[in-house]
């Protein structure tokens, strides 16, 4: 190979990232917005639903626990949870076997709010992928799975 074609694979290279990155932030985008949207009659950030539908599955959690199972990062858990506790949708206790661990549970108000957010929550997840057919869907979900955590790509990765 040449030194000008070998030149030409990296602008390659380069070029189909830089499109695939930016598809998967349109995409990432377009849903976060449609879903954030659904959550609006609930006062409910796309955060806040996480922790509530976390908390649903789950009588009590450590809070070390809950932050571990959110989709997204949130660095600013406790804030978080103190908006959810201030709305009463949650309640923190403190364990009997570890005295410094809070326990986390929601409260029958936070119940009744989650469960009437799931329906269009759900709805708009299924909008996002409306014209995805099955196999589509798999394929994309197969494909997204292997797109590394921050901090966990691989140095110099050549793109095929």
């Amino acid at each position: 190979m040449s030194r000008g074609e070998k030149g030409r694979k990296s602008l390659d290279d380069i070029l189909r990232a830089r499109h695939a990155i930016v598809a998967l932030m349109k995409a990432a985008d377009g849903a976060r917005r449609e879903m954030t949207r659904s959550l609006r009659a609930f006062d409910l950030t796309l955060a806040q639903y996480n922790v509530l539908t976390i908390l649903l599955h789950h009588d009590e959690l450590p809070t070390f626990q809950v932050a571990a199972r959110m989709v997204e990062a949130t660095p600013g858990i406790t804030r978080l949870m103190g908006k959810l506790e201030r709305k009463r949708y949650f309640r923190r206790s403190q364990s009997a076997s570890d005295r410094r661990q809070q326990l986390c549970a929601l409260t029958p108000q936070g119940r009744r709010v989650v469960e009437k957010a799931i329906p269009p929550f759900s709805a708009a997840q299924r909008r996002l992928i409306a014209d995805l057919d099955t196999s589509e869907a798999l394929q994309m979900t197969a494909l997204l799975e292997r797109v590394p955590p921050p901090g966990r790509a691989k140095r110099g990765a050549k793109i095929q």
